[in-house]
């Protein structure tokens, strides 16, 4: 008897596996996505205050000691002599890093921290400002800095490593099949935030494969990503290499970029985009009529599909006529994106490489935005 409860015990829970086990083994992966570790703080505040030598400046040092206490950091209150530099730095030690806060009780009893003030009595505000710096030290989050926290060196080799061509037809199916398909050096290790992860196994608005062999790694990894909401960055591991980051944004965001500045004029570079040529177009697919055009320029084209669509534009479908005349390329683009308020606009990737991409107006003034101080062909 109790060997046939065993069996039986045995087939119930074969059942049991064989009824949920789909379920289970389609949810894992979701879970099995790595998230991203610590790569920003926390650091090691070292703080000292200088005040002036009079006795009345002396007489408070009580008060701001205290001042500190209450805001939960640590201060050494030492005399002005005029030989310590003010301000607020990072140095690395053995361990971590160390911020080293200089700041000053001025005449008119203020405490000068940075481009920051504070009063005694009001240790809130003082708290915030310190607690800021311990956790991600004085540039300020490592995500909203505009290399991710990268060194120069570590931002050119970045670079170079995106600049590698791509090899292969890539199929758009979820976000986690279109980085594979990309096959990214082994320099990086590609992680989820959490609101990505939400989206990495979902189809998008696009199916099908999307050839980015005309352009770099960088880039087209960017535009693929693009396809599904998402975009990435790169930060360096706290162990080795570097962390590639996907996180849901757009152009407005300060994620990796879809594609760079000209490093010259386009006159110069691209002269058959100011050639006049004949155009009679009547109800034509803006997508046929920027075929004809890359065709005559020479160029690769990819267009931010999902960003169009949120802003209410089916780019498969909108159309556009023009009576005949001679206008160049650069123009007639410039028309059509005016009149279905979007932008088609050249781009360089890594490599320097031209290429069109078709956006929504307020993306492409993001991006305009965002590398209006970039000198073209120099680190950031």
């Amino acid at each position: 008897m109790k060997s046939t409860i065993t069996v039986l015990s045995r087939v119930l829970a074969f059942l049991i596996a064989l009824t949920f086990g789909t379920t289970l083994q389609a949810q894992q992966p979701k879970t099995a996505l790595p998230a991203t570790p610590v790569v920003d703080g926390p650091h090691r505040l070292d703080i000292r205050v200088l005040v002036q030598g009079s006795a009345a400046a002396r007489v408070k040092d009580r008060d701001w000691s205290q001042l500190f206490q209450e805001a939960g950091h640590r201060v050494t209150i030492a005399t002005d002599n005029g030989n310590q530099t003010l301000g607020i730095r990072t140095r690395d030690s053995s361990r971590r890093s160390v911020v080293e806060v200089v700041g000053l009780v001025d005449r008119r009893g203020r405490l000068l921290l940075g481009k920051q003030q504070f009063r005694l009595g009001e240790p809130g505000p003082l708290k915030s400002f310190l607690n800021e710096l311990q956790e991600h030290g004085p540039d300020g989050p490592i995500r909203q800095r505009p290399i991710w926290g990268l060194s120069v060196s570590q931002y050119t080799d970045v670079l170079k490593l995106l600049a590698r061509p791509i090899n292969y037809e890539t199929q758009l199916s979820t976000p986690v099949e279109t980085i594979k398909a990309l096959q990214l050096p082994s320099e990086f290790r590609v992680t989820w935030s959490s609101e990505s992860r939400k989206i990495a196994f979902s189809k998008q608005l696009v199916e099908g494969s999307i050839d980015l062999r005309p352009v770099s790694t960088g880039t087209g990894l960017a535009i693929a990503m693009a396809q599904f909401g998402l975009g990435y960055r790169v930060m360096k591991h706290p162990q080795t290499g570097y962390v590639l980051e996907i996180d849901v944004g757009g152009e407005s965001d300060n994620l990796w970029p879809v594609g760079w500045k000209n490093k010259r004029p386009l006159t110069e570079i691209l002269p058959k985009m100011f050639r006049h040529v004949a155009v009679d177009l009547e109800d034509n697919k803006v997508e046929d009529v920027v075929e004809m055009v890359v065709d005559l320029i020479d160029v690769p084209w990819f267009c931010s599909h999902q960003r169009l669509a949120a802003n209410g534009t089916d780019f498969r479908e909108i159309e556009y006529s023009t009576p005949p005349e001679k206008m160049s390329p650069f123009r007639l683009l410039h028309s059509m994106g005016l009149e279905h308020k979007m932008r088609m606009e050249m781009r360089t990737d890594e490599a320097g490489q031209l290429f069109l991409w078709c956006t929504t107006d307020h993306d492409q003034q993001a991006w305009k935005k965002r590398f209006a101080h970039v000198v073209p062909g120099k680190t950031e």
